[in-house]
């Protein structure tokens, strides 16, 4: 998606010659063809959701600032922002979750909500298996085809059986998510649905999720998936909500001609208002003002350019050591799949505590790339 993007060139041919050297995986015919459907929602009125100046403050912490909308059933909101702006933050108060906020949240009528975030996977039961934990919820008609929305979402073979207490952290995380979906609800408020699955069960997911009649609010740092999910985009910027009323690439548009007006792009100094005495005399020397813009704008340019490359091998060093976490996590889940080791509590344990770690580190990882991209989208 990147390859003609003048900042993200370098890296992405960096990457292209890893893939190069990778063994070929030829993907099962079944799996080619699985699709994931959500049951039907329950009916919703017009109005999904109503925000009349919603704030949130942690003792002298302003987490949100009094925000105002309305949402419509069948609206896919993105909510965007910068980390740290409110997003998680604004969908607990939504979830129902918090409710420690100000303001008034009203629901629409027959609303039934379901929230995930990387904290659900907590809420599921250690003593049961993956499947027990969907047939818990899933309505008879859903039952046979449990073990498909299993495979779609990375179970394969034996894991449907395993215990939810030997499951890695990232399987309890898509666990948890599929257990949101497989509940017939007309509100779905996702934080970062797909950051543990891979290709192909986000491809499931997306197709299923433009599907979906009911209303979503999503965090994501995966623009594909925003670009393809989104009809709606509302932004969060120092705190206060911006609501664009369309797809991701009017939110992009929209919102750069928003940033030119503001910060005046082109340069041009407004003229004085103020009266002058009379006409200035014509001066016959080359303006020394001129020349010293000139080298002004040189030495601008060439700060830019050693920031941009700096930024450039910063962001190849990022993907480099993502792509080698995401091996090593690969290596630690499929350890978890070994009898000598699922049978072991220690290892399973020290296992366990090296995923978490791994997927700290590639959090942080992801949230630096997305600052790092962003500052180049500006030098651009």
């Amino acid at each position: 998606r990147f390859r003609y993007q003048a900042t993200k060139a370098a890296a992405v041919q960096s990457r292209i010659k890893m893939l190069d050297k990778l063994p070929r995986i030829e993907i099962p015919e079944g799996m080619k063809k699985m699709h994931f459907t959500f049951p039907p929602p329950p009916h919703l009125g017009r109005i999904a959701m109503t925000l009349e100046s919603v704030s949130r403050t942690y003792g002298s912490t302003v987490a949100l600032k009094p925000t105002s909308a309305v949402f419509e059933c069948g609206d896919r909101v993105a909510v965007v922002g910068r980390n740290g702006a409110g997003k998680s933050t604004l969908l607990r108060i939504m979830s129902g979750s918090d409710t420690g906020y100000s303001g008034e949240l009203k629901l629409g009528s027959g609303a039934v909500v379901g929230y995930y975030s990387q904290d659900t996977a907590d809420s599921l039961d250690p003593e049961k298996t993956a499947i027990e934990e969907l047939e818990s919820i899933a309505s008879m008609d859903l039952i046979p085809k449990l073990r498909d929305f299993l495979g779609a979402f990375l179970f394969r073979g034996d894991d449907i059986f395993k215990h939810v207490s030997v499951l890695s952290g990232g399987e309890r995380s898509r666990l948890a998510l599929l257990k949101i979906l497989l509940y017939p609800r007309n509100i779905l408020i996702l934080d970062e649905p797909t950051n543990h699955l891979d290709m192909a069960s986000k491809d499931v997911l997306l197709e299923a999720m433009v599907k979906y009649q009911g209303t979503v609010f999503f965090v994501s740092h995966d623009r594909y998936f925003i670009e393809k999910l989104a009809t709606r985009v509302f932004e969060l910027r120092e705190g206060q909500a911006r609501d664009y009323l369309g797809d991701y690439t009017y939110y992009l548009d929209k919102s750069a001609a928003e940033e030119e007006a503001l910060s005046g792009v082109s340069g041009v100094p407004r003229a004085s208002a103020s009266p002058r005495p009379g006409p200035a005399p014509v001066s016959r020397t080359p303006p020394v003002v001129d020349q010293e813009d000139s080298r002004l704008r040189r030495d601008e340019d060439k700060r830019r350019r050693a920031q941009q490359k700096k930024l450039e091998r910063e962001e190849a060093e990022i993907l480099e050591t993502l792509g080698r976490l995401e091996g090593e996590k690969r290596e630690l889940d499929d350890s978890l799949g070994r009898p000598e080791i699922y049978t072991d509590g220690l290892k399973v344990k020290e296992i366990r505590e090296k995923t978490l770690a791994n997927e700290a580190e590639q959090k942080r990882l992801q949230d630096r790339w997305e600052a790092v991209s962003e500052q180049l989208g500006f030098l651009a």
